[in-house]
């Protein structure tokens, strides 16, 4: 199973992607920041980064610099977004 690391800090937003990647079949680890997505990203691999890019404690641009270096990323897909709710 493809298994994918999302960093979003807006709660609904990463609720709202969690649940449409999961009924789309994906394995999905999230979390609220880029420093706690870097930490697990450390410790196992991931088919797919998924990251916003406005976040506290590391922004995605970061987590997608610093994600480079880890062996856990080698054959990873890193995707950086910024979405914003309508409304």
């Amino acid at each position: 199973m493809q298994r994918i690391l999302l960093a979003e800090d807006d709660e609904s937003m990463r609720r709202f992607l969690v649940k449409a990647l999961e009924r789309a079949g994906y394995n999905v680890v999230s979390f609220a920041d880029g420093a706690q997505a870097y930490d697990r990203l450390r410790e196992e691999p991931f088919t797919l980064l998924l990251t916003d890019i406005v976040m506290p404690e590391m922004d995605g641009i970061e987590h997608i610099s610093e994600s480079s270096h880890q062996q856990t990323m080698k054959f990873c897909t890193r995707l950086c977004i910024r979405l914003r709710p309508s409304g």
